[in-house]
């Protein structure tokens, strides 16, 4: 069964599997072809160092609507 979700710029995710899991991202490029994004997402607890661009697939990020863009 084919993956019809598909993702805009801008649209605030979820990432649901994989080391960032539950932190919440912006959407900053999609790759329709090869099913991948570039998430920027925020550290609001301080481990990280402010915001980092990662490179997830489809499957990993659900869609937040509910969520206000930062």
């Amino acid at each position: 069964m084919e993956d019809k979700r598909s993702f805009t710029c801008g649209a605030m995710v979820e990432i649901i599997n994989g080391p960032f899991t539950k932190f919440i991202g912006k959407v900053k490029e999609v790759n329709d072809g090869k099913r991948m994004l570039a998430v920027d997402v925020k550290d609001e607890s301080g481990i990280l160092l402010g915001k980092v661009t990662v490179e997830l697939s489809f499957q990993e990020v659900k869609s937040r609507p509910d969520i206000l863009p930062w």
